[in-house]
């Protein structure tokens, strides 16, 4: 105090508070990091070291995929009560429809695996396959879904679609 009666802001005073508020904001990072690091695993496949010893079998069957030269495109569109419909076209390499598949996967969440769904699709066109999924949230969704031929070919569709 001075003769006054006020107090006066000294060096040590400053030098606590920045320290203080330092010390605080370190800790409540540290807190957020700790949690962040106990409540995912960060393991989004769980066979992921069989999958790495198959990795030959993975790129023979995408060289027979490239082989077949078929084309898909997938489409992901809302409808009334909150789900949403998959629709999917399968071309070969002329550009003619791609018919008698049996088309099955997933419908992944890019960022929760509890909101993944199976899917199977089925014939709703010439060489178009769909499916009705119930209450699918908005946003990005990455399907996985594999087609097979009468006659064994096999041809992966990977894609990320956006449900408006």
């Amino acid at each position: 105090m001075n003769r006054s009666g006020i107090r006066t802001l000294k060096g040590k005073h400053v030098l606590i508070a920045v320290l203080a508020f330092f010390a605080f904001v370190i800790a409540v990072n540290g807190i957020y990091i700790a949690l962040a690091m106990w409540s995912w695993s960060g393991l989004s496949t769980e066979d992921a070291y069989q999958r790495g010893l198959a990795y030959n079998q993975t790129l023979a069957g995408a060289e027979a995929q490239r082989a077949l030269n078929w084309q898909a495109k997938a489409v992901l569109e809302p409808m009334a009560g909150g789900g949403a419909r998959l629709t999917v076209a399968f071309t070969d390499r002329s550009g003619a429809p791609v018919e008698g598949l049996a088309v099955s996967g997933d419908l992944r969440r890019p960022v929760r695996d509890d909101l993944d769904r199976a899917i199977d699709l089925v014939r709703d066109g010439p060489g178009r396959y769909g499916a009705d999924v119930d209450q699918l949230a908005a946003g990005q969704w990455d399907v996985r879904l594999r087609a097979t031929s009468p006659d064994g070919a096999i041809f992966v569709l990977e894609d990320r679609l956006w449900l408006p």
